[in-house]
């Protein structure tokens, strides 16, 4: 009797527990209304129905186990506090793409959905990733320095003999590398470095005097190269700028062998020596955006020609100094006043374009130079003095029409000009202006001039024609003195004079057109 009570009464617990177990899975997952009706009415009620004991064995209550979901606050609550269960991953990272991992609360249900980093290459012992199938290029051995974050640098090449150097994204130890650091690989010896995506900043003289160093690649997020970067680098040829790249250190690529840059415009400033002495550097591209150039950046640098974008403001001191094959410079808009110890030293230049806002041309600006053509974009009113003495080889220049005044001896010397042409515009001009401007052959002086000194144009004996404006009222005394070139005057209305000998000697003048108000002509 007594063991069919024990059996009895474990069926009665195991039912017990069948039955809360459904409970709570219904409190869970919930019910379909229609189909629970639909159950209940089948029901077949003839069968004995079982009566669970409202206490089990021990005296416990009989209840169903609450689910950490259940909770005593209403999931139509706005104000409870969400629950959210595991995360649940439904698409697992890979080494090439990220996942996405999700969580649900659960009192009211909501989503939240997260994604999952990139994981690291599985390479076998043959070198080839088992997910995806990518061989392992990555240089073995580099020491890394732990930024504490999860980011690392790297820092040497410990035992790593690549010629070529391969840097990964992920270090050893599953960090992320984001930088190189100070002296990292300076003195080595390899050829050629990849850096990947991650990285953002090259440190100061992270590869000084890496004489072997031909090529380097940068990812495509680098916002920085330090000072003394690449300094000394002797047999680097090639290096990518990436769009990221916002600075650029003092003596970065100083007297390294690079052939050709191309400057972002996100770099705000290219500091003092940056590229200076890069012998073999003959191609350079500046960005619109970069705003300063700071002092001997590109000193004795082999460039042949520049462009400076109209952001940049400001140039220091031979900024572009000793460049000796420098020959064609275009100055932006952003430039105000041209300074020309910004090209000390560059005595090749022949071509020069001023922009919009430089509007003087100062004292000695070109002073002795090569130049041959000048082109002045702005609305310049000032020539300084001397500012194109002896510029022996200058044949193209035009003075715009918004010059009020040109000093003394502005355009000496300048034997190659083939025509003067003084806009109506100009209301002054110095002594001395024009002399020795032999190869001219025709003077045209605008209306806007009412005298100008003797001598200005002394010693231009090719000049062949002059045209004279209706402002100037005396033509000065010996001005056209023994040109025997002259063949032809035409005098405006203005001039009320002639000066003694001012055409005495013009042994060949054949026409002399005068104006309406001539009324005194000296000895001529």
């Amino acid at each position: 009797m007594k063991n069919t009570l024990l059996k009895l009464f474990a069926l009665m617990l195991a039912l017990a527990i069948a039955v809360s177990m459904v409970a709570c899975a219904e409190k869970i997952y919930g019910d379909d209304d229609d189909e629970d009706e639909d159950e209940e009415e089948n029901v077949d009620q003839t069968k004995p129905q079982l009566t669970l004991p409202s206490t089990l064995p021990g005296g416990m209550p009989n209840e169903t186990v609450p689910h950490p979901g259940d909770d005593t606050t209403a999931p139509d609550d706005p104000n409870h506090t969400h629950v959210f269960s595991e995360w649940v991953i439904i698409d697992p990272s890979t080494c090439q793409n990220t996942g996405t991992r999700i969580s649900n609360c659960d009192i009211c249900g909501l989503e939240e959905v997260d994604t999952t980093p990139v994981i690291p290459h599985n390479y076998t012992s043959d070198g080839v990733c088992d997910m995806c199938g990518a061989k392992d290029i990555y240089s073995k051995g580099l020491v890394y320095t732990s930024n504490g974050d999860g980011t690392c640098y790297v820092s040497n090449l410990g035992s790593c003999y690549d010629r070529e150097i391969f840097v990964p994204s992920i270090s050893d130890n599953g960090e992320t590398v984001t930088g190189v650091d100070s002296y990292a690989f300076s003195n080595c010896g390899f050829a050629e470095i990849t850096l990947p995506d991650t990285v953002t900043v090259i440190s100061d003289s992270a590869f000084e005097n890496c004489s072997n160093l031909e090529r380097v690649i940068l990812g495509n997020s680098v916002t920085s190269i330090g000072a003394y970067a690449f300094y000394y680098c002797n047999s680097l040829k090639s290096i990518n700028l990436p769009d990221t790249l916002q600075a650029i250190g003092s003596h970065a690529f100083y007297e390294s062998t690079i052939e050709s840059i191309s400057i972002p415009g996100g770099v705000a400033c290219i500091e003092d020596y940056a590229f200076a002495y890069c012998a073999y550097l003959n191609n350079v591209t500046l960005g619109n955006g970069i705003s300063s150039i700071e002092s001997n950046a590109f000193y004795a640098s082999a460039i042949t020609s520049v462009e400076i974008p109209d952001s940049v403001t400001y140039m220091e001191y031979e900024a572009f100094g000793s460049c000796s094959y420098l020959t064609d410079v275009v100055i932006g808009d952003g430039i105000t006043t041209y300074d020309k110890s910004v090209f000390t030293g560059s005595n090749s230049i022949k071509n020069i374009t001023l922009g919009r806002g430089i509007t003087e041309i100062p004292t000695n600006a070109f002073y002795d130079s090569q130049i041959e053509s000048v082109t002045m974009l702005g609305d310049v009113t000032i020539i300084g003095e001397y500012a194109f003495f002896n510029c022996g080889n200058l044949y193209n220049i035009q003075i715009p029409n918004t010059v009020t005044h040109i000093y003394d001896k502005a355009f000496a010397y300048c034997g190659s000009l083939p025509a003067i042409v003084i806009p109506d515009s100009v209301t002054y001009i110095g002594s001395s202006v024009f002399e020795y401007c032999d190869d001219a052959q025709s003077i045209e002086i605008g209306d806007g001039l009412t005298s100008f000194p003797e001598g200005s144009f002394n010693w231009c004996l090719s000049v062949k024609s002059v045209t004279i404006g209706d402002g100037l009222t005396s033509i000065p005394d010996y001005l056209f003195y023994d040109n025997d070139s002259l063949e032809t005057v035409v005098i405006g209305n203005g001039v009320t004079r002639i000066g003694e000998g001012a055409f005495d000697g013009c042994d060949n003048l054949k026409s002399v057109t005068f104006g309406s108000s001539v009324a005194t002509i000296d000895s001529n």
